[in-house]
């Protein structure tokens, strides 16, 4: 799974870092809420969602971007979207223009993002 600042990009928006890849790649989580019978899902009030880029170009993650990554990390599928989010952060690399190269995240992490894009696709509590 690309890392925060691969999704923003490749959608147009402005990414954040770690931030960014947090509320990005939560999307999919945000799927699952929508399947559960809980219309309002918690959130995880963690500050990873929050936290800036080792990258000095990346920009601060929004409010939307943290918002989703905390929604995400409160999911049933929080514990492998946690273990995703410690990968991206032991293996993010910044490119030679101070910004995130997803490349650096994209091998290091393939394991975890399928088993969170796994547990998303049907997650744990039966949600589907």
């Amino acid at each position: 799974m690309p890392d925060r600042a691969h999704f923003a990009r490749s959608s147009g928006k402005p990414g954040g870092g770690l931030a960014a890849l947090a509320a990005l790649a939560a999307l999919a989580a945000l799927a699952a809420f929508a399947c559960s019978a809980r219309p309002n899902p918690p959130t995880a009030n963690d500050p990873v969602c929050g936290a800036p880029s080792p990258c000095p170009n990346d920009p601060k993650p929004t409010g939307d971007q943290i918002d989703t990554c905390q929604r995400a990390l409160a999911s049933p599928c929080g514990p492998q979207y946690r273990g995703y989010l410690d990968c991206a952060a032991k293996n993010l690399t910044c490119d030679v223009s101070g910004r995130s190269d997803p490349a650096s995240v994209d091998t290091a992490c393939a394991d975890a993002s399928m088993a969170y894009a796994a547990c998303v696709a049907g997650p744990p509590d039966g949600g589907h």
